[in-house]
C-alpha cells in the first residue's frame, strides 16, 4: 500500500527516497573525496557541475520539453534562482572568486536542501520519468558541489565576508528580470501587455513582488515587517500612495538581513572553529586591555 501512489507526493515512498539518496551521496562522497588525490576531487566537483550544466540544456531533448519546442528553450534560460545556479556554478567553480564561491557554498546549500524537502516541481510526477530523475540531479548537485568544494578544502568559507554575498544573489535576481524581458521580446513568453511588472503572472523566484497564492498569509506578513514601505506603493504621480511592490527592491532588505543570518549558521557548521578562535582571541584582547585599566588605576591610587 505504501507503493500504491505511482508519482512523487510529499511524505510517501518516492519522496523518502529521493530524500534518503541525497543524504547518502552526501554523506558517502563527503566521507570519501577528502582521501583522493586533489586532481581526483577537482574532476569529481567539476563533473557534477558539468553534467548538470548539460541536462540543463539536454533536457530540451526529451519529454515534456521536446513536445513544445521551440517555445520550451525558455525553459533552458535563466528563468529562475536555480536555472541561474545551474549554469554559473561551472565557471565560479573554474574562476575561483572567493566571494563568488561563497555565494556558491550559501546559496546552492540553502536552495538545493529546500528542494529536496519540497520537491514542487516533482510532486505528481511519476518518480523515475526523465523529468523528475532530472530535477533531483539538479538540485542535488547544486547542493553537494559546493558542500565537497568545502570538504576537501578546495574553498573555505569565511563568515567575514557574509555581508558581500546576498549582493551576488541581488545581482541574479536583476539577471532574472532582464531574462523574462528577452523572453518576452523574443516570443518565448506572452507579453504581459499593459501590466509589465505585475506579480500574478510568470513571478520566477518573486522578483515581480509577492503573488496571489501567498497573499495574507504568515511568511508575506512577516517578510513584509522588514520590508521599507516606500518600496511597496507607487511615489509620484496620479497614483502614488497605490499599492504596488517594486521589482526585487521590495525584498531586499528582508533578503540581505536573513540571507546573512543563515549564512553565518551554516559558516558555523561548516568551520566553527574559525569563529570559536575569533572569540577566543577577541576575549584574550578584551583581558589585556581589562589587565593594563586595573594597572592604570592600582598606580593612580
Amino acid at each position: 500500500m505504501f507503493l500504491t501512489q505511482q508519482v512523487v507526493e510529499i511524505g510517501n515512498f518516492y519522496y523518502f527516497f529521493y530524500l534518503c539518496l541525497f543524504i547518502v551521496l552526501s554523506v558517502g562522497l563527503s566521507l570519501i573525496l577528502p582521501n583522493a588525490s586533489p586532481k581526483t576531487q577537482r574532476i569529481v566537483i567539476a563533473s557534477i557541475l558539468g553534467v548538470n550544466f548539460a541536462l540543463h540544456f539536454l533536457k530540451l531533448l526529451f519529454p515534456p520539453y521536446s513536445e513544445y519546442f521551440p517555445i520550451s528553450i525558455k525553459e533552458s534560460s535563466f528563468q529562475n534562482i536555480c536555472a541561474v545556479n545551474t549554469i554559473i556554478f561551472p565557471f565560479i567553480y573554474w574562476k575561483k572568486k572567493e566571494v563568488l564561491l561563497d555565494y556558491m557554498v550559501y546559496v546552492g546549500l540553502i536552495s538545493g536542501v529546500s528542494a529536496i524537502f519540497l520537491p514542487t516541481e516533482a510532486l505528481g510526477e511519476a518518480p523515475f520519468v526523465f523529468d523528475t530523475i532530472r530535477f533531483y540531479y539538479c538540485h542535488m548537485a547544486v547542493a553537494i558541489a559546493p558542500l565537497l568544494m568545502v570538504v576537501t578544502k578546495i574553498h573555505r568559507v569565511n563568515y567575514h565576508r557574509i555581508w558581500k554575498v546576498p549582493f551576488v544573489l541581488l545581482i541574479v535576481l536583476c539577471i532574472i528580470i532582464l531574462n523574462e524581458v528577452m523572453m518576452m521580446e523574443l516570443g518565448f513568453v506572452s507579453l504581459r501587455n499593459g501590466d509589465l511588472l505585475h506579480p500574478n503572472y510568470r513571478n520566477p523566484s518573486l522578483v515581480f513582488g509577492p503573488p496571489k497564492e501567498i497573499e495574507g498569509t504568515a511568511l508575506l506578513k512577516f517578510i513584509l515587517m522588514w520590508t521599507p514601505k516606500v518600496f511597496m506603493a507607487i511615489p509620484v504621480g496620479e497614483m502614488a500612495g497605490q499599492t504596488k511592490y517594486w521589482p526585487i527592491l521590495w525584498v531586499a532588505f528582508p533578503l540581505y538581513v536573513f540571507f546573512c543570518l543563515l549564512s553565518f549558521f551554516i559558516s558555523l557548521w561548516l568551520d566553527p572553529m574559525h569563529f570559536v578562535h575569533d572569540m577566543q582571541t577577541a576575549f584574550n584582547k578584551l583581558k589585556v586591555k581589562w589587565h593594563k585599566m586595573l594597572k592604570i588605576v592600582e598606580q593612580e591610587e
